[in-house]
């Protein structure tokens, strides 16, 4: 019977009927190590004690006999078993198919590997055409370049955005955003979403910080991207630093190409600004912010002619083209609650042919308007002095849009027949 050494699998012969009833202890020729040697005892709780001591436990091989009346060992055994598989490995033909086998693995992994580093490339020049769309003349996001893990199935991937940042095309270089933004993109269901990051962003004279950003865009039936900041700072050089928190940009288009010109899309899409509380260190100065704003019947241009290097005029495109697919865009709602003041503003935008013949309406209403001009000019006396003079101005030419009495402020703006009206007064005769 083959025994085999607990410490290096040595193998050696031992007959299993000269092995007295006793344990016996002997020496591995090819490591030198001592190692115990027993015959079952037919109690498997006992057998497998010892095995777990490093006790090698030799149990008596199981005998059959051959319709000749002979005896024959068990060829279901350890022993048998090793032969027939030293005699496959053994075999030509096995050999081959085995070599043909590892070399068409081999070929696959590459393809498979090429097919998702094209897909990793597409995916780089969408998202730089993307940002190039949602760039302005003055500032253009850009990023340094995007990396995928190793592993990933043949849809999702795990990746990351390097050196996300805003450069200035006045020539005053770029500022930094985030080092990096870790993502998950599934492409079986168009859909792409980022892990919490943060970011710093300077507008102007101001400074931006933005904490827990996430951003979610999916394809499927039309287009639709949210970003949601769990708080974010604004510090505009004033008295006080605004904190606000839970604040969330939605947009969503359902539409499909525009036939007369396969530049633009034409279709349905909406704008959701939401946030939960606008405040100081020491009060609330807004909360319960929901605004949305929709357009129907619109034209939008496709991001890869937003950078045309052209540079053709869309704008004579759009002022006849909007008359002519009757687009209307609305101010759906917009309501919020500053200090304590409530205020609404309600819109609507019709286009018609020619573009002097639409017509436009927005109302914005305040109560308790004093309360806000307080908190303005705590924040930013320049502004608070642009909308005094500006009350001042109107009320001088008989337009009242401030009452002192109520402490509330009315704004009614109107554009029909090529002529605007405020608060119903033709405002033209007055300027």
């Amino acid at each position: 019977m083959r025994v085999s050494c607990p410490n290096c699998y040595a193998t050696y012969d031992v007959p299993l009927e000269k092995l007295p009833e006793e344990e016996i202890r002997p020496t591995c020729k090819k490591c030198g190590r001592a190692f115990t040697i027993v015959k079952a005892s037919g109690d498997p709780i006992k057998d497998r004690a010892k095995r777990m001591q490093g006790v090698v436990v030799l149990h008596e091989e199981k005998k059959e006999f051959s319709s000749s009346g002979g005896e024959k060992t068990d060829s279901s055994g350890v022993h048998g078993k090793t032969l027939i598989n030293r005699a496959l490995f053994q075999k030509k033909s096995f050999k081959i198919g085995l070599s043909i086998a590892g070399i068409a693995l081999l070929f696959l992994s590459a393809g498979f590997y090429e097919w998702k580093h094209s897909m990793h490339k597409q995916f780089e020049r969408v998202l730089r055409s993307s940002l190039a769309y949602a760039s302005t003349d003055g500032a253009a996001l850009k990023f340094q370049n995007v990396s995928f893990s190793f592993l990933g199935g043949l849809s999702r991937y795990h990746g990351s955005i390097h050196g996300l940042s805003l450069a200035d095309e006045g020539g005053r270089g770029s500022l930094k955003l985030v080092d990096q933004v870790n993502f998950e993109l599934d492409l079986s269901k168009k859909h792409f979403i980022t892990q919490p990051f943060n970011a710093l962003v300077y507008v102007r004279d101001s400074k931006i910080a933005l904490n827990g950003c996430v951003i979610e865009v999916e394809e499927n039936n039309g287009f639709s991207a949210k970003l949601k900041v769990n708080d974010s700072s604004l510090d505009t050089g004033g008295l006080d630093i605004l904190v606000i928190r839970g604040m969330e940009v939605s947009f969503n288009f359902r539409g499909g190409e525009w036939k007369e010109d396969p530049r633009f899309s034409l279709g349905d899409a909406d704008l959701s600004f939401k946030v939960s509380n606008v405040g100081t260190s020491d009060r609330t100065v807004s909360k319960d912010v929901d605004i949305l704003l929709t357009v129907k019947n619109g034209l939008f241009l496709k991001e890869e002619y937003a950078t045309d290097s052209k540079k053709t005029n869309y704008f004579e495109i759009l002022r006849t083209k909007l008359g002519d697919n009757k687009t209307v865009a609305n101010v759906e709602r917009c309501s919020l609650n500053i200090l304590g003041s409530s205020v609404n503003l309600a819109g609507k935008l019709e286009f018609h042919n020619p573009v002097t013949e639409s017509e436009a309406d927005l109302r914005l209403s305040a109560t308790d308007f004093s309360r806000i001009m307080k908190f303005i000019y705590r924040m930013q006396r320049e502004s608070f002095d642009k909308i005094v003079s500006a009350i001042v101005t109107l009320n001088d030419k008989n337009i009242s849009v401030y009452s002192q009495s109520d402490d509330s402020l009315k704004v009614d703006l109107s554009y029909r027949d090529s002529k605007v009206k405020l608060n119903d007064r033709d405002l033209e005769n007055l300027i």
